[in-house]
């Protein structure tokens, strides 16, 4: 039920009881067409111009003329699931309302919103059911009639023949009404046919003007209308050497049944048409399965002998173009097809040319699968991208012009602080504000300073990437911060044997490692000396770098969901404005990065870093 929008009628002199059918539906249904009557004799004409999926309708069945109402809604309406709903339930009146065409009988008393909606599920799929055992009979005359060997459908349990195909009737000589008395062995030569329990083999079959042909009779078993029956497949031998006709083994015959099964119970649309001067569009439908007659709303005899032009009213003149002039081999698009009741819906199919012996394409087989949710949810994620680039867009002009509009007034502010003798001020309360002052304006510089750093990094044109040795750009780190190094007295175990280039920007990759440097000495631990390990290595199209220490760790418990955040500090140790790690995920994932980190307290901590290797 959610491949379209569910089509409602309700019937129900109670307005009162309306209003809460209608909330139930609404609670379990996504925008459901509900169309009220009030009245019986109203519904009808209604129903004369819609299409019912549901009939939800009050009855009580002691009127004749209320009887006949019902009936004649059933007639016009297009083979709707039926829910009765009445004030007395009683078995008589439940059985007749099943019987003239009902799915379910609920009563009031008992009608909830779970109820009803199992109600409405269970009647659809039901209904469903029916509409394809009602449909199979065509569908497989369809088929049968097609075939040029003549092909019998009979009951295992009587022998009674149920169905037969225009080659049957040819070789027998008998029309589909004289079939419908017989069975198998009224076919079969009397002697044979007194002696025989299977009507499989070779065999003496003789016709209504009592002409006798040996032939061979091949059969599987095969469920029709829920009942166990054969397909048999007649092979007259006589005719095997003058025309060369195939003989076809039990092996084959099973293969084409399967095969036939497939196509029957398939989610997807199919349909086999047959060729007009190799052009699809123009060709003529001779089969269609249920999955198609669902999906476009046409009857099996309805779409069958029309062309599939009935379906494709309009659609780009390209698409057009490369159906009508169709080449001998699979084709595959996406068009706009039109729904018996004239509704749009987008559809995704292929086209498949069916060649004879000589190379001739004799039909075309097309499977349709409908996307027009696919297509929907397509269109919103494109306005949602589009809308998220605008806001991203003006968000990042907004923070430009808010950054380089505050650069200037903080740069003259900061001069003027500079030109204040203080020495002269004698007031204790003065210099301590205009110390604040300057302390505040020193710290918004800073800021500033580090919004734009931040947005040159994520700027399309500061993304130039090349090939860098690690081990150049590590020795540049580390010569930065040699004091450092060398005051904490740590052990650093460097390996580049396995990656010794990676290609990223170079100003950031030297901002990463310096990063990653200042942290494992400002946060080592005073327990143990420091010992810090940095190797890379290629895996899976990306160059890996490992950078490890044995500091005083993160608690990722607490911090993991912050751990990249705008100045977010994780430790009390050394001084620090938290921003280090988020601008190292922000330079990483410019390029197409990614940066990974495990912790623990106490233990020390390692970062990951892919780079793309193109």
């Amino acid at each position: 039920m959610g491949r379209h929008t569910l089509n409602i009628l309700i019937v129900e002199e109670d307005a009162a009881n309306f209003v809460l059918l209608n909330s139930y539906i609404n609670k379990f249904f996504q925008n459901p067409v509900i169309v009220y009557s009030q009245f019986l004799t109203k519904a009808v004409e209604i129903n004369s111009s819609v299409a019912f999926d549901v009939l939800i309708i009050s009855l009580k069945f002691e009127q004749t003329s209320e009887k006949e109402l019902f009936n004649k809604l059933l007639k016009k309406a297009n083979h709707p699931a039926v829910i009765i709903l009445t004030d007395h339930p009683n078995e008589t009146l439940a059985t007749e309302a099943i019987l003239a065409g009902a799915q379910d009988v609920i009563a009031k008393e008992n009608l909830n919103s779970s109820i009803l909606y199992k109600s409405i599920t269970h009647a659809v799929a039901r209904r469903i059911k029916n509409l394809e055992v009602a449909t199979a009979g065509q569908q497989y005359k369809n088929l049968f009639n097609r075939n040029p060997l003549p092909v019998l459908v009979y009951e295992v349990d009587n022998k009674k023949l149920l169905l037969t195909n225009e080659a049957a009737e040819h070789f027998y000589g008998y029309t589909w009404v004289e079939f419908a008395a017989m069975t198998i062995f009224d076919l079969q030569q009397k002697t044979e046919a007194a002696s025989n329990k299977s009507f499989a083999g070779k065999w003496q079959h003789v016709n209504k003007r009592g002409e006798v042909t040996a032939v061979e009779v091949f059969t599987s078993l095969f469920q029709f209308n829920n009942k166990t029956c054969r397909v048999a497949v007649i092979v007259d031998l006589t005719k095997q050497n003058e025309q060369q006709q195939p003989i076809i083994t039990d092996e084959v015959q099973q293969q084409l049944l399967l095969l036939q099964s497939a196509i029957n119970n398939s989610a997807d649309g199919i349909i086999i048409t047959k060729n007009s001067s190799t052009d699809f569009y123009n060709s003529e439908i001779v089969y269609s399965n249920a999955a198609f007659n669902h999906l476009t709303g046409y009857a099996a005899q309805e779409i069958v002998g029309q062309k599939p032009a009935l379906l494709h009213k309009k659609y780009p003149v390209k698409e057009a173009s490369a159906v009508n002039h169709f080449q001998p081999e699979t084709f595959e698009t996406r068009l706009i097809n039109y729904k018996n009741n004239k509704s749009d819906y987008w559809v995704d199919y292929s086209i498949s040319p069916v060649e004879d012996g000589q190379g001739n394409i004799t039909h075309f087989v097309a499977v349709y699968r409908d996307v027009s949710a696919r297509k929907s949810r397509e269109a919103e994620n494109e306005n949602f991208v589009r809308e998220l680039q605008e806001s991203n867009n003006e968000l990042k002009q907004f923070s430009y012009v808010i950054s380089h509009n505050l650069r200037a007034p903080l740069a003259n502010l900061t001069g003027l602080l500079s030109l204040l003798d203080t020495e002269a001020i004698k007031d204790e309360d003065t210099l301590e504000l205009i110390e604040a002052v300057k302390s505040s304006t020193n710290k918004l510089n800073i800021t500033v300073n580090d919004i734009i750093d931040i947005l040159m990094i994520k700027s399309e044109d500061d993304k130039i990437a090349q090939p860098l040795v690690i081990a150049e750009v590590w020795g540049k780190a580390k010569a930065s911060l040699a004091y450092l190094i060398e005051t904490a007295n740590a052990q650093i175990e460097e390996d580049f044997a396995e990656a010794p280039v990676i290609l990223f920007k170079e100003s950031y990759l030297e901002s990463i490692l310096l990063n990653f440097l200042s942290n494992a000495l400002k946060y080592r631990s005073d327990e143990r000396r420091l010992v810090i390990n940095i190797k890379t290595y290629q895996e899976q199209g990306h160059a890996v770098l490992i950078f490890e220490d044995n500091g005083i760790g993160i608690d990722l418990n607490r911090y993991g969901q912050q751990l990249f955040g705008l100045y977010k500090r994780f430790s009390n140790k050394a001084e620090g404005k938290g921003l280090g790690l988020y601008i190292v995920q922000a330079q990483i994932t410019a390029l197409g990065g990614k940066i990974e980190v495990k912790s623990e307290l106490n233990k020390g901590t390692r970062f990951t870093v892919y780079f793309k290797n193109k």
